[in-house]
Formats: structure tokens, C-alpha cells, sequence
């Protein structure tokens, strides 16, 4: 897994940290994060590695990721019974008459994203 300049920035700073180089509060500084944070990295990077240091979801689809067969399903319907609407009614429209069973089916980038 790759990581980002930050992470890497990170990772210098934590290690001459724990090698005792620099304070807490001069980590805090070069990484613009508070003492509390730097505690709590300090804690993780002992615990788990300087993994702990690399973001969580690095590599995976996020939480907010909607389906393409659903984004597609909706955008079609749009285009077939709403063609004429505005992406803010066309979305209540696919809410109050498709009953979608997710709610991020109605999500209104992708009806923004079709209309333009």
C-alpha cells in the first residue's frame, strides 16, 4: 500500500518523535495537530505500527459509494418520465413514485450530472 506525502511526513515526524528527538508539542506543530492527537498516534504507532498512521479506508469503496446498477436504474428513469424536470423535483419524484430502496438512489449529483 502506497502512501500519500502526508503520511509519509507523518511517519518521519512520529519516528524522531519516539526515538525521543523531538517534544510532543513540536510533532503537534510540524504536522499542524493537536497535542491530543499527537498522543493518540503516539499510542497507535506503539500499538499497532506506523500502519496506524495510514488512513483506514486507503484502498476500499467508501461508505457513500452507490452502486453503478442503481445510479443507472435511476438516471434512466429520469430520462424516460422526468425528462423535463429539474433535478431537485425529478429526485422528490423518483422518491414519492419508485419507492427506492436505498435513499441514496434519489441522490441528487447524478441527477445534476445527467441534466448537464
Amino acid at each position: 500500500m502506497s502512501s500519500t506525502t502526508r503520511e509519509q511526513e507523518k511517519i518521519t515526524v512520529m519516528t524522531t518523535l519516539l526515538q525521543g528527538k523531538i517534544t510532543n508539542g513540536q510533532a503537534a506543530t510540524t504536522l499542524k495537530l493537536s497535542l491530543r492527537q499527537i498522543k493518540r498516534l503516539k499510542k497507535a504507532v506503539r500499538e499497532r505500527g506506523y500502519e496506524a498512521l495510514i488512513h483506514q479506508l486507503k484502498d476500499r469503496v467508501s461508505n457513500h459509494h452507490i452502486d453503478e446498477a442503481i445510479r443507472n436504474e435511476a438516471l434512466k428513469k429520469v430520462k424516460e418520465e422526468y425528462s423535463d424536470f429539474k433535478p431537485k423535483f425529478a429526485s422528490e419524484k423518483l422518491e414519492e413514485n419508485h419507492q427506492p430502496q436505498n435513499k441514496r438512489f434519489t441522490k441528487l449529483d447524478y441527477l445534476t450530472e445527467y441534466k448537464s
